[in-house]
């Protein structure tokens, strides 16, 4: 039978409840610090014991006490090994075990909280939570309190005991100390700082890799490879110039690191050396010091890892107690009762809501639902009709007014008894990685095959399950959206592919199947749920941003088409637009009945702007001297017009921040065109005649043109590059 593990007060310190998690595995920890302990014994006691015997034992022929000290040494390091073994094995169990409990915590802390906590934290952040996050917690938990008392015993229990030798070489080693932990965390804080440029530029290039490979159709399509190219490119050349410099501050570090290291050798040396001229110490003494100094070196390393270490764990915790310390928006009430004989009379009463950011969705909204009766809600999509629905199961409260189940406000009844009593299906459904009678099973775990199937059969999809490749023990991924190739189904059926590409095409004429991408496909229902999912999030996206011309396709990948459907992102998007649902872009996805609507004192700045980059020609406004043309009331406005002009290629990026507008670009086009219909090349100075403007200019102009693939360079001189038919269009 499993403790029942004590519930921990989160609204302590950070400290407190962070070591409150070792409190369960405090035998462990125990066991954890004394092996480290003897472990530091084991390390001091050889140059004491090298000392004793080149002063005591070897001078005076005790040779038999020598060899027997030299045992003792070889035992004591043996039970080093075995506790170094101790340490490792078990302070990593430790934090394990605290890793272990911190994610059960932290995700039964998630399943009470409330909808309106996941419209504020994206998966990917919660995920982020329970695994790098408790890694580096894990770590701290492991090595945090070990390496601490390891390094600060090893070190003073030197000093310690070189001071019995000798106090004054003992107090410049313990004056150089601080010297030498100054220099070497600040250089660790500078590679860690070049360590985080690292990573970040090592996102980018993978970004770059991902957008370029999964979304290579659409690269294809819009013949864009050079644009990619370029674009990889870029973050490649950034990528390089990071990761150099973070090799040349690592080569500082470690030189220096080594240096001074060396440098407290050498003042031991020669600050022994004067000693041993003065007769102070002798030789043995010296060799003493100069093993000693060997021995806390390497604790000084291990601190400096340390404080990184420490800072990433510590973060880490902090980014943990957000979520435990996160109360949910919807409680049971102190008195809430169960929900009982229930019989199924909904009343909406006087109800308003909106959600956190102050959109208001529902006002004053009025609505009475018999026992038995079917009511259909009808509306176009963010008018509230979902909202709507989720305030019965309490996955919000309403701002306003109140919800009844059987004259009962449901805010007075547990959720628990609440949720017994609702049955929903969500227009977002979501398919467990597992197979599809498991999925169906999950409403009720304990149904057995028959009633699976049967359940199957009342919701019209028993048929088209048992069509499945392996019918109720189909696996599906996430959401159901992976899809699956010619390849995939050949694996399942022992079918020639001929006949299987004839049983396929039957199925997609049946409108059973649509295959998205050559010779991989969807069935109907999941596309159908996947456009649902689309035209939810463009809407909303197209509310919010009125002014964009659409959603960027990056952007649409990761917040529209999730899990498994992400690596069909580009050929399901063009599958939609081939519907005639969406409007596709090299650049945007939008509605295809959605168009940008200025108001009439947008429209004045926007004919200003394009006005002012129309005069400027080929060398362009920059965006903030576009901005200073309006007073600042109406720099904000300028700023939304501005990247909507952007966004709708009326003005174009020549470089970052510079605009040029697009009727003086495509002049710039023609000629080009022209020019190469009775040239070869192109050079610089040819294209700065032609424009009538500065080299610095004209080079300008031209890597535009390089980064669009519409000229290539080679060497001094441009030839039309992939893309160079794209500005005969």
């Amino acid at each position: 039978m499993r403790a029942v593990k004590k519930k921990k007060d989160f609204t302590q310190g950070s400290v407190r409840v962070f070591f409150s998690y070792y409190t369960p595995h405090g035998k462990l920890l125990l066991l954890d610090l004394v092996m480290a302990i003897f472990a530091v014994a084991a390390e001091l006691v050889f140059p004491y014991a090298t000392r004793y015997a080149l002063n005591r034992l070897l001078p005076n022929g005790l040779y038999k006490a020598f060899f027997l000290l030299m045992a003792g040494l070889l035992g004591a390091y043996l039970l080093r090994a075995l506790a170094q073994y101790i340490v490792t094995v078990y302070g990593h169990e430790l934090g394990v075990r605290v890793e272990a409990d911190m994610r059960e915590d932290i995700f039964s802390k998630v399943q009470t909280l409330s909808f309106a906590f996941f419209d504020k934290n994206r998966t990917g952040k919660l995920m982020s939570r329970m695994t790098t996050d408790l890694f580096d917690i894990t770590e701290l938990a492991h090595h945090g309190p070990e390496t601490v008392i390891q390094a600060s015993l090893t070190i003073a229990g030197a000093i310690a005991i070189l001071a019995t030798i000798r106090w004054e070489l003992a107090l410049i080693l313990l004056l150089l100390l601080p010297v030498l932990l100054a220099v070497v965390m600040r250089l660790r804080l500078r590679l860690r700082a070049r360590s985080l440029d690292v990573k970040r530029e090592t996102a980018e290039i993978n970004t770059a890799v991902e957008a370029g490979v999964s979304g290579i159709r659409t690269v294809k399509a819009f013949a864009n490879e050079q644009d990619a190219m370029d674009k990889f490119r870029t973050s490649n050349e950034k990528f390089k110039k990071v990761k150099k410099s973070y090799y040349r501050i690592f080569g500082v570090f470690n030189a220096s690191t080594e240096f001074a290291m060396a440098l407290m050798q050498l003042v031991t040396l020669a600050a022994g050396g004067v000693f041993i001229m003065q007769g102070k110490m002798d030789a043995v003494d010296l060799i003493t010091f100069s093993l000693y100094v060997s021995v806390f070196m390497a604790p000084i390393r291990k601190l400096t890892q340390f404080v990184e270490q420490f800072q990433k764990g510590s973060s880490g915790f902090l980014r943990f107690l957000e979520i435990m310390r996160a109360e949910p928006d919807v409680k049971d009430a102190p008195d809430a009762k169960e929900l009982e004989n229930v019989k199924g009379g909904v009343e909406y009463r006087d109800v308003s809501f909106h959600y956190q950011n102050g959109e208001e969705v529902l006002r004053h909204v009025d609505l009475t639902i018999a026992p038995g009766e079917t009511l259909a809600l009808v509306g176009p999509s963010g008018s509230g009709k979902t909202t709507l629905s989720q305030l019965l199961p309490r996955f919000y409260d309403v701002t306003g007014g109140a919800v009844f189940v059987d004259g009962q406000d449901v805010r007075k009844v547990t959720q628990a008894s609440l949720h017994r009593y609702i049955g929903i299906i969500q227009q977002d459904v979501f398919l467990f990685a597992d197979t599809v009678r498991e999925n169906i099973r999950y409403g009720r775990p304990g149904a057995t095959d028959e009633e699976v199937a049967q359940a199957a059969i009342l919701a019209s999809i028993h048929e088209e399950i048992l069509e499945m490749p392996n019918g109720y023990d189909t696996f599906v991924g996430e959401r159901g959206a992976g899809g699956m190739t010619l390849a995939d189904l050949a694996a399942c059926f022992d079918e020639p592919e001929e006949k299987l590409v004839e049983m396929l095409a039957v199925l997609c004429a049946r409108g059973k199947l649509v295959e998205i991408a050559p010779s991989r496909y969807l069935t109907a229902s999941v596309l159908d749920r996947l456009w649902t999912d689309c035209e939810t999030m463009l809407t909303k996206y197209h509310r919010e941003h009125p002014l964009h011309a659409g959603m960027r396709l990056a952007e649409a990948r990761q917040r529209l088409l999730r899990g498994k459907a992400r690596e069909n992102a580009d050929a399901i998007l063009v599958c939609f637009a081939r519907e005639g649902k969406l409007t596709l872009t090299a650049e945007h996805c939008a509605l295809a009945d959605f168009s940008v609507h200025l108001t009439k004192r947008q429209s004045a700045i926007r004919e200003e702007l394009l006005r002012t980059c129309r005069a400027a020609g080929i060398l362009g406004k920059k965006q903030d001297a576009l901005c200073a043309l309006f007073d600042k009331k109406d720099r904000m406005e300028c700023a939304r017009v501005l990247e909507s002009l952007l966004s709708t290629g009326e003005l174009v990026l020549l470089a970052p921040e510079l605009c040029v507008e697009k009727s003086v670009l495509d002049a710039v086009d023609a000629r080009v065109k022209a020019w190469f219909e009775t040239h070869d090349t192109l050079t610089l100075g040819e294209f700065r005649d032609t424009l009538g403007t500065s080299r610095d200019h004209a080079l300008l102009v031209l890597e535009y043109y390089d980064r669009r693939g519409i000229l290539r360079r080679e060497g001094d001189v441009r030839r039309p590059g992939a893309q160079f038919g794209e500005i005969e269009k």
